[in-house]
């Protein structure tokens, strides 16, 4: 018996040396109580969302003993209150619907995050986007012999150290939350709102799956990964994120602050976040010695003093830019004085070379540089004396930028065509199965196609616009793309009603918050654009070439008088259109096709303005396939004609201009103007189909009702969920 309690005792002493090799690793003895509380946040889930608590044994294999506990408030917190675990391990995993953070609203999809926790060392825990990262990890270095401590300590290490912001690792990620106010607090928001950006709710979850995938054997992420989340955490609207969390808070009781998150990103790829911004806590100083430079017309080299106490860059964050949009360096676009020179930083010093000036009229040019988050900048403004013998012309470059442009501005319209060929139901959706509730007008304010063309058509003129600004000092240029922009105006008019001006003087953020405009009042503002489009645009016989991008800028004044035209047929002002239509007619420029396949053809002598179509559009795929995408055809022009002279009571026009028409492609004519309408109605449809105008002629004669058999208020489109949340003083068109 003594030789027995010999071995019980040496046992034990074996037993207490190998716990104290785990570097004071404490497990739980059987059935100890503990109490396990905390809140999962990603955004906080929402209230009701499910946690599961898993117990594990000291192989972080799961016993078969688990709890299930809801969240109880949308903070995300949840309350297991006092359980009796025999392990120190658990897995705790949450389901259920988040606040973003990066859109500001409540996401549309389920998110599952889990968290690997020593409950001996720590019972209030929080769920979040690194517990979950880490957890797959810490289970493959415990598997080659590392204790739990030392396995979460290095994961950590290595999860931050791949978001740069490893200087925060010492707090463990499950003690992070959003709402604290220190470093760790941001951290995880930068963290979490670069899985978010750009992504669909399930695209969050299968992006999180192949980043723990990466990470769990290698404990890093390939530089194609690394890369990406430098990229889009550079593209993080900060503010935005910033205002969003504070006004969730803010909605559930609590008042939250939130560190400025641009400290947390690596902005010069260093591999350490925030080291480039200069101290937080001292004011920064960036600034040219002068303001503005002037140059001689012969050019020559130019020294300018910079004044600064924080790193700086002459390239602007990508953070500050518009998705889908260009910079435009006006330089670059037309030999009409742009300021050709060389720049290079010398330490405190910016160095121009400045070649001789290219024309007679020289444009100033700004140089820029900013800090590493472009939140402080300075401008330096070159002025340079003109050669009064040099002429305008388009570049090379000019012309490549100008078909970018054209490519938003065919999107948009592609779009459209789209909406005007399944609302009017003169297309079939075909296998489009999610165009089905267009075709049957069951819309709503979610629908991505009219999501998509608000966006797209907004796009489209914040490319006109910079146009516009960048040549302010150029009537004929200015003006040419002001025309274009009344375009897509018109087709926002005639789909949404009443839509959101943007003004040149704003900035190129086309998500400010600006009211809608009346449709009389937005008319009213473009029909100035086009009455001097009209003056200053050339009258000549200018055929269009959709294959040229000079085109899209050297147009006739037809295009401002069609626009102008048909504004006025939507306002019932039949007597202000109906001479401009005859006008365009009279000229003699342009001829009809013999069928409607003709017309949409790229050799159509009925092109007055178009894009040249791109035969991967849903249109293409889904619709039918043109050569073009038509916005003003001169088939449109003699039907608008022939629409105008009969409601002006014209009726020996009316019907001459129907039978031009009709004539051109082999259908009937007519003899009088007894049931004109109904004639008018089959030609339309029947010859016009694709053109996008089908709807606006139902429209504007009250026929939509009647003929798509729907009620007063589906004459107009919802506006988009997405854009009333971001802008509050738009407001919903009326019964959506």
């Amino acid at each position: 018996m003594k030789k027995f309690t010999l071995f019980l005792t040496l046992i034990s002493f074996l037993f207490v040396a190998s716990c104290s090799d785990k570097e004071d690793e404490e497990l739980i003895t059987p059935k100890s109580s503990v109490e396990i509380k905390g809140k999962v946040e990603k955004g906080p889930f929402v209230k009701g969302s499910e946690v599961k608590l898993y117990e594990l044994d000291n192989s972080l294999k799961q016993t078969g003993v688990n709890y299930t506990t809801r969240i109880i408030s949308d903070g995300g917190d949840f309350d297991f209150g006092e359980l009796e675990v025999s392990s120190s391990y658990v897995l705790l995993t949450a389901d259920g619907y988040y606040f973003n953070e990066v859109r500001g609203e409540l996401s549309e999809g389920q998110l599952s995050l889990d968290a690997l926790v020593d409950v001996s060392k720590q019972q209030d825990i929080n769920v979040n986007i690194l517990t979950h990262l880490k957890k797959e990890r810490i289970l493959t270095l415990i598997k080659e012999g590392k204790s739990f401590k030392d396995a979460n300590r290095q994961a950590q290490q290595e999860l931050l150290t791949c978001f740069a912001l490893q200087e925060y690792a010492d707090k463990d990620a499950s003690t992070y939350s959003i709402t604290a106010g220190t470093d760790e607090a941001a951290a995880l928001i930068v963290i979490s709102s670069i899985v978010l950006e750009d992504r669909s709710d399930a695209e969050v979850t299968e992006y999180l799956m192949r980043l723990s995938e990466e990470f769990k054997n290698t404990g890093t992420f390939s530089d194609e990964v690394k890369a990406e989340i430098r990229e889009k955490s550079m593209q993080l609207s900060f503010e935005s994120i910033e205002d969003h969390i504070i006004e969730r808070y803010s909605e559930l009781g609590k008042t939250i602050e939130v560190k400025d998150l641009s400290y947390y990103v690596d902005w010069d790829g260093d591999g350490i976040a925030g080291n480039e911004l200069g101290d937080p806590d001292q004011e920064r100083i960036l600034r040219f010695e002068t303001d503005t430079l002037h140059v001689a017309a012969a050019g020559g080299r130019y020294e300018v003093k910079i004044e600064t106490n924080i790193p700086f860059s002459d390239h602007l964050p990508p953070t500050l830019r518009i998705p889908g949009t260009i910079i435009v360096d006006s330089r670059d676009l037309f030999k009409i004085g742009n300021i050709k020179c060389t720049a290079s930083i010398e330490s405190d010093r910016l160095i121009l070379n400045v070649e001789p000036a290219e024309s007679r009229i020289m444009n100033d040019t700004t140089f820029t540089i900013y800090s590493m988050d472009g939140k402080t900048s300075s401008q330096l403004v070159l002025v340079q004396e003109g050669d009064p013998n040099k002429p305008l012309e388009l570049t090379q470059r000019g012309e490549d930028i100008l078909a970018t442009f054209c490519s938003k501005g065919r999107d948009a319209m592609n779009d459209f065509h789209i909406l005007d060929a399944l609302y009017t139901q003169l297309f079939s959706y075909g296998s489009k199965t999610d165009w089905k509730p267009i075709y049957e007008h069951q819309v709503n304010g979610t629908n991505f196609l009219v999501s998509a063309t608000w966006a797209k058509s907004y796009q489209a003129i914040a490319a006109l616009r910079q146009l516009k600004n960048a040549f302010q000092s150029e009537p004929l240029l200015y003006t040419s793309f002001a025309v274009l922009e009344s375009m897509f105006y018109y087709e926002m008019a005639v789909w949404w009603g009443n839509v959101v001006y943007v003004s040149p003087e704003v900035s190129d953020d086309i998500t400010i918050s600006l009211p809608q405009m009346k449709i009389d009042e937005l008319f009213a503002l473009l029909e100035s654009d086009l009455r001097k489009g009209i003056q200053l645009l050339p009258a000549d016989n200018i055929s269009f070439d959709a294959m040229q991008a000079s085109s899209y800028l050297f147009y006739s004044n037809t295009v401002p008088k069609t626009i102008l035209a048909k504004m006025y047929m939507y306002l019932g002002k039949y007597d202000k259109a109906y001479p401009l239509l005859t006008q365009i007619i009279q000229s003699g420029k342009y001829t009809l096709s013999n069928s409607r396949t003709n017309a949409l053809s790229l050799t159509s002598k009925e092109i007055i303005y178009a894009f040249k179509q791109d035969p991967q559009s849903d249109y293409s795929r889904y619709i039918e396939s043109t050569d073009i995408v038509p916005t003003l055809l001169y088939s449109e022009v003699v039907m608008l004609a022939a629409e105008c002279a009969y409601r002006l009571g014209n009726n020996g026009k009316a019907v001459n201009y129907y039978n031009k028409m009709a004539e051109s492609r082999g259908a009937a004519t007519i003899s009088s103007t007894t049931d004109f309408m109904s004639a008018m109605l089959s030609l339309w449809k029947n010859e016009l189909k694709g053109t996008g105008t089908y709807f606006a002629f139902l429209k504007r004669n009250n026929l939509a009702e009647e003929v798509l058999n729907i009620p007063a208020y589906k004459q107009l489109l919802p506006i988009p969920e997405s854009e009333l949340m971001r802008n509050p003083y738009l407001v919903q068109n009326p019964e959506y």
